[in-house]
């Protein structure tokens, strides 16, 4: 009977061992106040810190959240659409939020206050923009 656990032991602790050493997937994040559609209402210019709104937004554009997928409107026509995630951001930028989107290695520091969503202009993961635009939304 010892031979016998011996020769159950051996394998379980094989199992054991592979199943410790498998890497763990990352924990993909979302900060359920993004979720829904949000109205670009301003554009405040980074050099300038011109700020536009209404009529004189060179654009109209909607953008939507949804789960781990967003998606752009501008002008009526889909701009671009991919997965995202959010995560308090350490190495991806100075700011404490941040939307990562992982299709193309960016990322875009955002705040959320009074209901409105404040995007930071977007940049390749590990870059810090410097003098880029701020783009104001407004929740649909």
């Amino acid at each position: 009977m010892k031979l016998f656990k011996k020769f159950l032991f051996i394998p379980a602790l094989a199992v054991v061992a592979l199943l410790a050493s498998c890497e763990k997937e990352d924990v993909v994040k979302v900060d359920n106040q993004l979720a829904g559609t949000w109205q670009l209402d301003a554009i405040t210019y980074g050099l300038s810190q011109t700020t536009v709104r209404g009529a004189q937004l060179p654009y109209s554009e909607k953008l939507e959240f949804s789960g781990t997928t967003y998606t752009v409107t501008r002008d009526g026509k889909v701009e671009d659409t991919g997965r995202c995630y959010t995560g308090e951001s350490q190495k991806e930028a100075p700011y404490k939020n941040a939307v990562i989107y992982p299709d193309d290695n960016s990322y875009q520091a955002y705040e959320i206050s009074e209901g409105r969503l404040y995007l930071y202009e977007r940049g390749t993961q590990g870059s810090v923009v410097a003098d880029g635009s701020v783009y104001e939304y407004k929740r649909q």
